[in-house]
């Protein structure tokens, strides 16, 4: 059984990564961000914050994603 050849840590794939690591970074602050709001009564409508936190974990899930086939 042959095992799978590590990927090459080329500058563009080194790159894309540190780039999508930073995005995860950003949507994580923004989720601490909006989820403070909402402990603080701000007046955030719920489906509002339903409707944002839906689009942070649709990014998340896209960067993720991305990583992973990057380093495949």
């Amino acid at each position: 059984m042959r095992r799978k050849a590590a990927p090459l840590a080329t500058p563009d794939r080194i790159a894309a990564i540190t780039q999508q690591t930073r995005d995860l970074s950003m949507l994580s602050v923004l989720m601490i961000g909006a989820s403070r709001a909402a402990l603080l009564d701000d007046p955030l409508r719920p489906s509002d914050y339903a409707m944002a936190m839906e689009w942070v974990g649709v990014e998340i899930d896209r960067r993720v994603a991305a990583i992973e086939e990057m380093l495949s």
